[in-house]
């Protein structure tokens, strides 16, 4: 292959003229000891390969390419990648590199306490100075131009003041398809069991019910979408089998909840699902194992479905008006356990719920499967995933799965106190304003959720060992780092190989991807291959090369998805995450604020929330005052080695007030 220079254009639209990236061909020399890197990633992409050097975008790099060095000359890049033996032992081996000493060159810090603990123990390099050269990296520094908002997240602070660390990654947007997980509900009980409801009424957009014109008549609806992307004109039925050659994303329905919507929007939806699925169950002579799973303690710690009762979370989350709030002993938290006992008493929820000790994306896959259990939290499953003519699968026949946002509480009887106890009456219009306005109500009801597990358009993405920066030249890896926040560069690893760089890519040839993994569309947006859109298998992932740091240019990516897929993905992103203190904020605290809260963060689950949250659902606990009383001030006064979790909220906020108060 001919040499050319590299001219590298920035998302930003400034163009980085420089000469330090260039292609070569397969007969210049391979990377020497000064240029060949280790880096450990916490996870990889074993059902594809073994080794993530193996990655088709990681391989065309290192073949292909060659970056300026610290003498001038052009130079391959090489990379050996390591990660945990297992996922189980991911936290404590990477612990045990705090002993040995024995770090890679780069390093995914996700297992660590903070960058700012990894620093000051002297594991770390200070990247300031590379990070500030607009020579050496031009892209990053455009890119930062563009979005000043990001160079103070980027900066840690440190005993030494405020550095660069990382090497970050970027999303240009919160793409649907970068959410992982969120609530599944089965549709098709709804459709081939269900009825219009009586009246619709929106709470917090209506004055008052408003009779419905189709009240119990049945739902119907239909495949919309072949597989090969033609129209069908079936009839609506209620007849969820998935046909010959339809696209089993492509269900539409008119299936119309109390509220008004077409999709769940608050807890009395949910109820009205679960009233439902009963029904549905006793009509097909099936016992369901329950309604909807729970994670063993009693709650996510996320927040997500608690989130749903007051807006705020269980632990420390941030609140709107930048303030760190703990949310255990508060009103929305205890009126969410006053709404799982009352679930709980109905068999809504698995009356052993506390003993799966299973992650709460994986609780009961079995019964999700067989179709016994109809609302869950997981990976997604929409459409026809999980439906099945198998025998012993009888529940799951015509399965159509949909996906559902975070309920809002509209139920005033939910408050946490048990002696108000009428759960079917939603609130009117007047008890809607006053909650709404933040008056009686807003602490457990009507308020939008903030504290969900959320995809981030900000990441610490990876540091550099000091052996690396003493020991390796560190400008060839910059380099190459920098060429990750080029518009080149981006798509590279966004979305793979086209169809020239993926010539001779042998996991490309296996897989069906000799066209390139996409195409370019007129309007200068792209659309992937349908193998990696339909991402069977997770097989997109594996072939592009999401694990490295860069800009994820996730807003020029088109996707062919039925039009109900699309809507099913955006509902999990249906409300901001501002509360939830995920890795951005993680990134920002000092070693002695990280300190603090990770001594106590841990400890305060494990040994009391663990312990008695699930209590109060299953009824061994009561919720009256004088019961919630005395396990509020037990979980404020809370302690470990001597740190509160007062202590721990006091952490968060100065870190808060260094960042949106300084």
């Amino acid at each position: 292959m001919k040499r050319s220079k590299l001219i590298a254009l920035t998302l930003s639209g400034v163009l980085a003229l420089s000469s330090a990236a260039i292609l070569a061909g397969c007969d210049e020399s391979k990377a020497g000891a000064d240029t060949t890197f280790t880096w450990y990633l916490t996870a990889g992409e074993d059902g594809y390969y073994s080794d993530y050097e193996d990655n088709p975008v990681i391989e065309y790099i290192m073949e292909n390419m060659q970056f300026e060095g610290s003498d001038g000359e052009m130079k391959n890049i090489a990379f050996d990648f390591f990660q945990p033996t297992t996922t189980e032992n991911a936290r404590s081996e990477f612990n045990q590199k705090y002993m040995s000493g024995n770090w890679e060159d780069v390093i995914d810090p996700t297992m660590s306490r903070g960058i700012t603990d990894m620093y000051e123990a002297g594991v770390v390099a200070d990247l300031t100075p590379y990070i500030t050269d607009r020579e050496l990296m031009p892209n990053l520094n455009a890119y930062l131009d563009a979005h000043p908002e990001y160079r103070a997240l980027m900066q840690t602070q440190t005993k030494d003041g405020a550095k660069y660390l990382s090497i970050p990654t970027f999303k240009d947007s919160i793409s649907y398809e970068s959410q992982s997980f969120g609530f599944n509900y089965r549709r098709d009980l709804l459709v081939r069991y269900g009825v219009q409801p009586d009246e619709f009424y929106d709470p917090m957009t209506d004055e008052a019910p408003t009779a419905n014109p189709k009240a119990g008549q049945k739902f119907s609806g239909h495949y919309t979408v072949n597989l090969d992307g033609t129209e069908r004109s079936d009839p609506m039925s209620q007849d969820t089998t998935l046909p010959e050659g339809a696209n089993g994303q492509s269900w539409e329905d008119d299936v119309t909840f109390p509220s008004g919507h077409s999709d769940p929007v608050y807890i009395s939806d949910w109820m009205w699902m679960f009233e439902t699925y009963e029904t549905a169950y006793e009509a097909m002579g099936i016992e369901p194992a329950y309604m909807m799973s729970l994670f063993y303690p009693g709650y996510n710690a996320n927040g997500d479905l608690s989130s749903g009762f007051g807006g705020g979370g269980v632990l420390w989350y941030k609140d709107e008006d930048d303030n760190c709030q703990f949310g255990a002993a508060g009103t929305g938290f205890r009126a969410y356990l006053e709404c799982m006992n009352d679930w709980y008493s109905r068999g809504w929820v698995c009356n052993t719920f506390n003993e799966d000790t299973s992650p709460f994306y994986q609780i009961d896959l079995d019964l999700v499967a067989n179709g016994t259990v109809p609302l869950w939290m997981g990976g997604s499953n929409f459409g026809t995933a999980i439906q099945s003519s198998e025998p012993g699968y009888e529940a799951a026949a015509g399965a159509v799965v949909y996906l559902a946002a975070t309920p809002i509480n509209d139920i005033p009887g939910y408050d946490g106190n048990p002696s108000t106890s009428d759960y079917s009456a939603q609130a009117t219009a007047e008890e809607a304003k006053e909650a709404m306005n933040g008056g009686s109500g807003s602490e457990y009801m009507l308020q939008i959720p903030t504290c969900l597990f959320q995809a981030e358009d900000f990441s610490q993405g990876v540091v550099i060992s000091k052996a690396a920066a003493e020991g390796k030249d560190m400008e060839v890896l910059m380099r190459f780092f920098d060429f990750l926040y080029s518009e080149e560069g981006s798509v590279l690893a966004t979305l793979g190989l086209n169809a020239e760089q993926a010539e001779g890519s042998r996991y490309y040839e296996d897989y069906g991807l000799t066209n390139g993994a996409y195409t370019v569309n007129a309007d200068g947006t792209y659309t992937f291959d349908q193998i990696l859109e339909q991402n069977v298998g997770e097989i997109r992932s594996a072939m592009v090369a999401g694990r490295i740091p860069g800009i994820r240019c996730e807003s020029k990516i088109t996707y062919t998805f039925p039009e109900p897929y699309i809507n099913g993905r955006q509902q999990w992103l249906k409300y901001e995450a501002t509360g939830f203190i995920g890795g951005i904020l993680n990134g920002q605290r000092t070693a002695e604020e990280t300190d603090v809260i990770e001594t106590v963060k841990a400890a305060v689950e494990q040994n009391y929330l663990y312990k008695e949250v699930y209590k109060f659902i299953k009824g061994e606990r009561s919720l009256e005052n004088a019961e919630w009383t005395s396990f509020a001030r037990d979980v404020m006064n809370y302690s470990y080695t001597g740190v509160s979790v007062s202590d721990a909220t006091a952490a968060y906020q100065a870190e808060f007030d260094r960042l949106y108060r300084s």
